[in-house]
């Protein structure tokens, strides 16, 4: 349920709250990829790359083909005029390299 909150909250663009429910749905034994990808987008959102680069580290361990997926079409991970560290994250693990260890030079 906090899984879905989280999303619909990331869809009525309050990141605050959408954090705090992927947070709860966490605590709640919902440790998944997915919830790591809404708290990344949410931490974007509120403009904390650093935060960003933290969850995608644990999306990008789980290598879950539909994350994947999302990942390449997803306009606010990779825009290219902001969030470098993460654009270029994001581009070695779809290239099939590390996580966003070191992506930011």
């Amino acid at each position: 349920a906090h899984y879905v909150l989280g999303q619909v909250e990331l869809a009525r663009r309050q990141p605050g709250e959408a954090e705090r429910e992927f947070l709860a749905a966490i605590r709640t034994g919902g440790e998944h990829a997915s919830v790591y990808y809404g708290l990344a987008r949410s931490a974007l959102m509120q403009d904390d790359e650093e935060k960003a680069l933290s969850y995608l580290d644990r999306v990008f361990a789980a290598d879950a083909p539909m994350l994947r997926q999302a990942l390449q079409t997803d306009t606010l991970l990779t825009p290219p005029d902001r969030f470098p560290a993460v654009r270029a994250a994001v581009e070695r693990y779809l290239a099939g390299e590390a996580g966003s260890q070191g992506a930011v030079p």
